[in-house]
């Protein structure tokens, strides 16, 4: 089930409109520092609603590459530039920059059962 994408370079948000290039869910990876809050109702609560009525809210994603060649990328902590290096190395083109809880829900769907814990989001790309 491959997510559909905007065409902005760099940022681009989900969108199941409109004439726009398809990202596979195995090219894109969770933020390295993220602020999620874990609450298991709200995360089946927004995936029935997905399935539902579609995704309302955009999950926007930024290229890994792109991301890594900041001019300030030296001014982040190294256990997260390290983390981006090795998403890259590992075959991931993209991160979400928000949106991770719809990420989470759309992963769920596509695979049939709930991807909730960061644990099963690996296993999600296994």
């Amino acid at each position: 089930m491959p997510i559909t994408f905007g065409s902005t370079i760099g940022i681009q948000a989900m969108s199941g409109k409109g004439e726009r290039p398809e990202l596979p869910l195995n090219e894109i990876c969770l933020r390295a520092v993220n602020k999620y809050i874990n609450n298991y109702d709200e995360a089946r609560s927004l995936k029935e609603s997905i399935e539902k009525d579609g995704l309302i809210e955009p999950i926007t994603v930024k290229e890994i590459s792109a991301f890594l060649k900041r001019k300030d990328i030296d001014d982040l902590p190294k256990d997260e530039k390290e983390y981006y290096e090795s998403r890259l190395n590992q075959g991931f083109k993209y991160f979400v920059t928000t949106g991770h809880r719809r990420f989470r829900a759309y992963c769920s769907l596509a695979l049939g059962k709930d991807v909730h814990t960061d644990e099963e989001v690996e296993n999600f790309y296994t």
